[in-house]
Order: C-alpha cells, then structure tokens, then sequence
C-alpha cells in the first residue's frame, strides 16, 4: 500500500535539485557578468579594441541590460531588505529600458562616434534582443511572486525568454552548421547569445522556487515525467529540421516524401510521449482509487470497495444465472487478544486472517475487511465449493494454532443467493452475519 506520508511528498520540492540550480544559476550570473563587462570594457577603452576581448563584441544597451540583469538576479537570490527588494525592481527596469533601447539602437546611432562602441544586428534580431531582455526585466521585477495571479507574470515572461533563447541558439547551431547556407550579416553575436542563455537558465533556477516552473524539481509523478520529457520537447524540433535540410541537399528522398517522413517521425515520438504520459496518469489514479477502497492494514477491500464490487458481482450472477455466494468472517476474542499481547499482535492476527483469505479464495473474488475483526467474501460459487472452502479457512487456522503465539480462531457464516428473488447484498450479509454468530455461540457453549 502507499505510505500514508506519500500525498504530502508530492508538494515538496526535490532537495538535491534544488542545490544543483542554485549551484548552475551562481554560475550562470557569474558568466553573464564577466562576458558583459568585458564587452564594456572593449567599448570604453578603445585600446583593448581587436584585443583577445573582441569574443565579447555585444550592443553597448545589450552589455547594459545583462549586467543590471545579472545583479537583479544575484540580488533575488534570498528575501532581503526593503532597500534590497527596491535595489532589485530597479535593476529589473533597467534591464527591460535596456532591452528596449536595443530595438531602437540603430536608429538612435545611425551614424556618428557611437557606431564605433556598437556591433549592430539587423531589425528583426534587434527586437528579438528587445524582447528578451524586457522579458528578463519582468523576472527580476516580479522574482518573488508566488504561484497565485501574480505569479502569471513573471512566469509568462520566462517563457518568452526561454522562446528567444532557443530561436538564438537554433539559429547560431543552423548557421555554424552551414544548414541552410551561409548566414545572413547583421545576426546576433555569440557573446549576446550566450549571455540571454545564462541568464534564462538563473532566472529559471530563481522562479522554480516561486512560481508554476516549480514543476521541474519536485518529487512526484509529474515532475519527474516533465524532467523526463523536456529534453525530447527541447532538442526535437531542431533535429528534425536538421535532418530535412541534409534530406534536401543530399536529395535522398523527393521533397514531398522528405516532410513527410519528418512529419510521421513527429507525429510517432508525441504518440509515443502521449502513451507514456497516459499510463502514467493511469497507474496514479489507480493508487488513488486504491488508497480509497483498500483497507490499508490488510491489503483487503475495505467497506466501501466491498460493498461496490460485491453488488456489482452480484448483478452479474443474476444476469448470467450463475450461483453467487458471501462468507461472513469474524476473528474470534481479537480483544481479549489485544489486551493480553498488546495491540500489535491482534493486528499481526488480522493481517495472518486475511492472508488465509488470500490463499484459499481465487483473484476474481471478493476479499474484504467490512470491520474491526470481521471480514467477508463474496463471489460466484455454490454451496459445495464454499462448504470447501469453510472447511480449509478452518483447517489452516488449526494447523496455525500448534505453535506458539496468540491463537487464530474464525467463526464463518455462510449464505448463497436466491437468484430467483431479489435479495440485495446487504441481506446476504444480515443472513450470514446471522449464521456467523450462532456458531460463534455454539462454540462458546462448547467450550463450557
């Protein structure tokens, strides 16, 4: 059976996750600082000008708008003061100002001294950039917001950063590839590049404490199917159109076969995360259903679960005009026991009564514990055969009874329905319940 803390886990983030993300976003700030600052210094001191430096080649508002962002994301890292918390929503401004002056860089600076200090993308790129570090902003604004409406914000902004970061990534991996020809000018540089990446990934190692992003570190079913899952989400697209520009340019398949073969590998890989993801969900809500019809310290059908399956037992037998038969099991002095050997005992007793149950009864019937010390069966058998196995319940407890220990003792009723009148399940019990007892009083007389 599940254990009974289980439910809670599930709210609970993984520690050892967590401790590798605050290790990646310290170092993520600590890159997107030293490539920023360095791409200043190549922009303000003309000497180190096609230096060793000229790798950090970035806009002069993108150099900017990385270095507020990093300290915004550095500042974020613990619930500090207020001058702190005012200190962090500033540089989150900064940050999106700084974006924004990207967009509009060239042109502010179409010509003059400043084009000197600049390497200068293409429109389209420079809103790209705009959006990205305005999105970053948000983060750095809204860092703390929780999972509830606010939390939208700063989590909806992450994800159109995360969406700029990929198509800059794909692009630079597609024109170092060569996988469409030679690039275009005025893209993106690589320094910028890298900077939005490490700094998407600590903005992601921050908001995963907060907002819906949590998802990724926490310590049940889902999460670890979204850890699963991200990298076939993440890499997939980029394969794919990598394999249809070689398919085009080696002309292995005609063009209309080539997308169609991508296609059906697109459309077999999400059948297939769609068939993981359903069995999962499927094994979860059978442990939810079993959590509420199974007795947790017997294995056993409780109350509840009896009665549902049994009625519906029940209803089949009438149909199909098969016998149908209950036995009504109670475990004989269980407080006499529990007072004399304590309370571990009697349900070590109960836990040995149903493994008699267990082993004496088939997979299609019925097994539950409707009480404290009583059981019942229930299934589509004529009195012979539960005669039978009345007779083997008992035998195994005499056997169990010449060792030592608390000793085992059943009182068994038993009934088999009417199939030609309509008697429910619960007269069934009532009748065997009856039985159950008037036996157990034969066996006290007895045993004067």
């Amino acid at each position: 059976m599940p254990n009974k803390h289980s439910l809670f886990e599930l709210h609970r983030t993984d520690a050892r996750i967590t401790i590798r993300l605050e290790r990646v976003e310290v170092v993520c700030v600590a890159g997107a600082v030293v490539i920023a600052a360095a791409s200043l210094a190549t922009k303000l001191l003309p000497g180190l000008r096609g230096s060793s430096l000229r790798w950090t080649e970035m806009p002069l508002a993108c150099a900017v708008a990385a270095l507020a962002c990093s300290v915004g994301l550095a500042l974020a890292s613990e619930e500090g003061s207020a001058k702190a918390a005012w200190s962090r929503r500033a540089l989150g401004l900064l940050t999106a100002l700084a974006g924004l002056a990207a967009a509009f860089w060239p042109k502010l600076t179409a010509a003059g001294a400043l084009n000197a200090l600049q390497v200068t993308p293409s429109r389209s790129m420079s809103l790209l950039i705009a959006i990205a570090f305005g999105s970053l902003g948000i983060v750095v604004l809204c860092a703390h917001a929780g999972r509830g409406s606010r939390g939208w914000i700063p989590d909806g902004a992450l994800f159109g950063a995360g969406w700029v970061v990929l198509t800059l990534v794909m692009g630079a991996a597609f024109g170092a590839l060569h996988t469409f020809g030679d690039a275009p000018p005025g893209q993106v540089t690589p320094a910028t590049t890298a900077t939005l990446l490490l700094l998407t990934l600590a903005a992601v190692g921050r908001r995963v404490e907060y907002g819906r992003w949590s998802i990724f570190i926490g310590r049940g079913i889902g999460s670890r199917m979204a850890r699963a899952i991200l990298p076939i989400v993440l890499l997939l697209p980029m394969a794919r159109e990598l394999m249809r520009a070689r398919m085009m340019r080696t002309h292995l398949f005609a063009a209309h076969y080539a997308s169609a073969i991508l296609a059906a590998t697109g459309t077999a890989v999400a059948l297939a995360l769609l068939l993981a993801v359903s069995w999962q969900f499927r094994r979860l809500e059978w442990k939810v259903q079993s959590l509420s019809l199974r007795d947790e310290l017997t294995g056993l059908y409780n109350l509840r679960g009896f009665h549902l399956l049994a009625e519906q037992g029940l209803r089949m037998a009438r149909r199909s005009r098969v016998p149908f038969s209950v036995l009504f099991i109670d475990v004989d002095n269980l407080k006499k026991i529990n007072d004399q050997y304590g309370h571990s005992a009697g349900s070590d007793l109960l836990v040995e009564a149903a493994g008699f149950l267990k082993m004496n009864f088939r997979e299609t019937d019925i097994l539950g514990r409707i009480g404290g010390d009583e059981f019942a069966v229930a299934g589509q058998f004529g009195v012979e055969l539960i005669e039978r196995a009345e007779e083997r319940l008992k035998a195994g407890s005499n056997n169990r009874n010449a060792g030592d220990g608390p000793p085992l003792s059943l009182s068994i009723g038993h009934v088999s329905a009417d199939l030609k009148r309509t008697e429910s399940l619960e007269d069934l019990l009532q009748r065997a319940d009856a039985l159950m007892y008037e036996r157990k009083r034969m066996k006290k007389l007895q045993a004067v």
